[in-house]
């Protein structure tokens, strides 16, 4: 849920459905749900905090909990 002003990344619009997996990016702005697909909006049921987030542009994945100084792509901080 971030406005595309405030993007600093690569924007996705609400709704958006990436053409790699067939699925939404986030869950509460996808038409179809499903449950082969995982979502970045996905609350996380332990309590701990996350590092970061970290993309990969070449294979488009983010990877979750992730420290800056670890990250090779594009970093995004916790609650990003």
């Amino acid at each position: 849920d971030v406005a595309e002003a405030d993007c600093t990344g690569s924007y996705y619009p609400p709704g958006y459905v990436s053409g790699r997996s067939g699925c939404c990016h986030c869950k509460a702005s996808c038409e179809n749900v499903s449950d082969t697909c995982s979502y970045y909006d996905a609350v996380m049921q332990d309590t701990s905090t996350s590092a970061g987030s970290c993309y990969d542009m070449s294979s488009h994945e983010v990877t979750c909990d992730v420290a800056e100084a670890d990250c090779t792509g594009s970093y995004y901080p916790p609650g990003y």
